[in-house]
């Protein structure tokens, strides 16, 4: 007899089945905040303007994750996080402007969960604030300081005149990771998801009762020739 042999333990390749993530957008969600001080969404005079929550569901139409056969991690198989486009030392130019200051309102990164907005460079005051729940997907925003509005013949710009983001600067980012650690991410851009509306001026007029201006038609009066 005779034998020879291969080896052909490399000739067996094993393919992953890996993690997947799909966001898709509600384009109708919003997130608004009224910078009106002292109403419902805030609460309390001085302090913060406004501030408002959104959930993962009501700003996504689509949502989906697949962890394939090595099933999910043991833990934190999703994470939800925040980008910034074009993030940098002196900030992004978020396209509001702080009403006190007509400074740009410039967008920072604080770490993975956090955004925020200051007027004119890294040491101004927070305009903004942004977060995300890094379980859930929830978005909060809050607004400490005014920004301007573009429309002078709407005083509370409630409605498509409310202040928004340049779009494509702020990404809400899911990130699903699996059982031997592969991981998927996908996102969304829900920078105009978020729209601040105007606190404009107001006034009122109230006729004081028994109020007269009288004039004398006689000659002589009210300084007229006789």
């Amino acid at each position: 007899s005779a034998n020879d042999s291969v080896d052909v333990s490399q000739v067996i390749k094993l393919e992953d089945d890996g993690p997947a993530v799909n966001l898709v957008l509600n384009d109708s969600a919003e997130l608004r905040l009224d910078e009106t001080d002292n109403d419902a969404d805030d609460l309390a005079a001085g302090g913060i303007l406004a501030t408002n929550s959104l959930a993962a569901a009501a700003y996504l139409t689509t949502n989906d994750a697949s962890f394939g056969t090595d099933g999910q991690a043991g833990a934190s198989p999703t994470v939800w996080s925040l980008a910034l486009t074009g993030a940098n030392a002196a900030g992004v130019d978020s396209g509001l402007d702080d009403a006190a200051t007509n400074g740009n309102v410039m967008l920072f990164v604080v770490n993975s969960t956090t955004i925020v907005g200051k007027a004119g460079d890294p040491d101004g005051p927070v305009v903004m604030s942004i977060t995300i729940d890094d379980e859930t997907g929830e978005l909060t925003v809050v607004q400490d300081r005014a920004v301007e509005h573009n429309d002078p013949l709407d005083h509370d710009e409630d409605g498509l005149s409310s202040a928004m983001m340049n779009s494509g600067l702020v990404a809400a980012v899911r990130t699903v990771t699996d059982g031997d650690g592969d991981s998927a991410n996908d996102s969304v851009d829900v920078s105009q998801v978020i729209k601040l509306e105007d606190d404009g001026p107001d006034t009122t007029l109230d006729l004081k009762a028994g109020a007269e201006v009288r004039v004398d038609e006689s000659l002589g009066q009210n300084g007229a020739p006789e």
